[in-house]
């Protein structure tokens, strides 16, 4: 098990192997694991009063996203136009 000051990470094959154990930490100690397999998360083992902090895009980050998606389907919009010129057009 990988350890991180908020989080600690666990294997599947770890995790079925002690699973009772590491409920009885989730249930007794409010411990959070977040589960990999093929060392890449794809679970959260937590409390249910637990509330994941989401990381927000930013304008950019969101923008270079719709360009990455647009880029993929074949059609790339120009970056002169706004967000709601592009809706509009796509709308039509």
């Amino acid at each position: 098990m990988k350890t991180s000051k908020s989080q600690k990470e666990i294997g599947i094959r770890e995790l079925k192997t002690h699973t009772s154990q590491v409920v009885g930490r989730v249930a007794e100690n409010k411990a959070t694991y977040t589960v990999t397999r093929w060392n890449k998360p794809v679970a959260v083992l937590a409390p249910p009063d637990y509330h994941h902090p989401r990381k927000h895009p930013t304008s950019r980050e969101a923008w270079d996203h719709v360009l990455a998606l647009a880029e993929g389907i074949g059609r790339k919009p120009s970056r002169r136009q706004s967000a709601v010129t592009e809706l509009t057009r796509a709308r039509r």
